[in-house]
């Protein structure tokens, strides 16, 4: 079956590369408490900056960069990750992908659902971090563990 919305294979491992060290970055700053916002400080191109400083409301503005390339490159691995072509892409495989996201974005909604109910504050900022990419997470874990799975049982057999 002709598959043209995935990566070639090599692009999961560039991606497992990409994600563990920033993954951890991630972690770090958060657990930490850890500023990595001003590790990278550059003009860059802003809108809405009028509402938080007195600099304008578009235009360019010296801001730091490190949570927002954190982000970037976690979201941009996880897709390579989750959207690479297996060695052996099949119609099985396919099904499974596409059960692993519909999946994904159920718990997603629910987990969305119940931050907006009964999170307040800074814990509802960090969660709105964590989920930015929690549907990737959540859809990658899944697809792998199924994955997994189903290649244990045909080994087995």
């Amino acid at each position: 079956m002709k598959t043209n919305y995935l990566f070639p294979h090599k692009c999961k491992w560039i991606g497992w590369a990409l994600f563990v060290p920033f993954f951890l970055l991630a972690i770090y700053s958060l657990v930490a408490d850890q500023e990595i916002d001003n590790w990278v400080t550059l003009p860059w191109p802003c809108i809405g900056q009028a509402f938080f400083s007195n600099a304008t409301g578009i235009g360019i503005n010296s801001v730091g960069l490190g949570d927002e390339i954190v982000g970037v490159v976690l979201t941009v691995s996880l897709l390579l990750i989750g959207f690479a072509r297996e060695k052996q892409e099949d119609e099985y495989t396919i099904a499974l992908r596409f059960k692993s996201l519909a999946w994904s974005m159920k718990v997603d909604a629910a987990l969305l659902i119940a931050a907006l109910l009964f999170t307040y504050g800074m814990v509802f900022f960090y969660f709105w971090y964590a989920y930015l990419i929690l549907i990737f997470l959540l859809y990658v874990g899944r697809f792998y563990y199924e994955l997994y799975k189903f290649r244990r049982s045909s080994d087995e057999e």
